[in-house]
């Protein structure tokens, strides 16, 4: 299903392709092996029928409900610029609270590996991922008129994997990953300097940023320890210490006495900080840092 699938495109114009996918869909969305396989024949199907494009609503939320890893990576990995096909399913998927919550986290695993996701599919197949894949899907579901609220749930872990991938596109932006990312630009009209200034965000968003990068940073996560220490020296004052003057103080501790001096000098930063806090000034002393 789906080999010869371009080879045979006129079997796609007829109604009865997409009643045999509801039927097979109906027999085997239980077999994960045939998943992918499925959702790129939606796509070749709603490609080639642009007057139909809610027939195969119901069979696609079968699939990424029974198999979300399977459904979103295949449509990530088919459909990378998101065309018009793909958006279409994005829709149906991140507008239905069966699958929205489902959908999201893969797409947050997807976001925090840059520049590339490589999980295996069902079907075997182990072609990567790019991270701005994903990030171009979430950039197009925020400019909706009604935000899915999975996407407010789950917004200060993706600010947090938004700003990371600016942070490692600065550091090293792959030939390949530039060259997709300019097609994209050109294809949505994407703005080519994007304003993601962290404090423009309201206090309530502000410290579950903040919390999200301590859990981070709590973590053994060397490749991300570096940008969640910049970012969370820059919220500091923000947040609210009486919750996690405790983990703050710890990390600010580990960091003062690595041997790399651009996070000594953070942790002095982050210090400085907390010791501007009425609250804090005591632990500041009982650490030994005192300022």
């Amino acid at each position: 299903m789906g080999a010869g699938l371009r080879a045979h495109s006129e079997v796609l114009k007829y109604e009865t392709s997409a009643a045999l996918l509801d039927l097979l869909v109906e027999n085997g969305a239980s077999k994960p092996e045939q998943v992918p396989a499925m959702v790129r024949y939606i796509h070749q199907w709603l490609l080639a029928n642009d007057s139909a494009e809610h027939r195969l609503d119901k069979t696609l939320l079968n699939l990424t409900k029974a198999h979300p890893d399977d459904a979103v990576m295949t449509l990530l990995r088919v459909a990378p610029s998101c065309d018009r096909a793909a958006w279409t399913m994005w829709k149906t998927i991140m507008g239905s609270s069966r699958t929205a919550e489902l959908a999201q986290l893969v797409l947050l695993d997807v976001l925090g590996n840059w520049p590339e996701h490589s999980t295996c599919t069902s079907d075997g197949d182990k072609t990567g991922v790019f991270a701005l894949a994903a990030t171009l899907v979430m950039w197009k579901i925020l400019q909706v008129p009604c935000i899915p609220h999975i996407m407010k749930v789950y917004f200060p872990c993706l600010f947090v994997h938004l700003l990371f991938q600016v942070f490692f596109s600065i550091l090293d932006m792959p030939e390949e990953v530039d060259t997709f990312w300019n097609g994209c630009q050109e294809e949505h009209g994407i703005a080519t300097s994007p304003n993601r200034e962290i404090r423009q965000s309201s206090i309530h968003i502000f410290c579950g940023i903040a919390f999200y990068l301590l859990s981070l940073l709590s973590k053994e996560m060397p490749y991300w320890d570096f940008p969640a220490l910049a970012f969370l020296v820059e919220v500091l004052e923000c947040l609210d210490l009486r919750e996690c003057s405790d983990s703050v103080l710890e990390i600010m501790s580990k960091n003062l006495r690595s041997e790399d001096g651009e996070r000594r000098h953070l942790a002095l930063r982050g210090l400085v900080v907390l010791g501007k806090n009425p609250l804090m000034l005591p632990e500041c002393f009982g650490t030994g840092f005192g300022l």
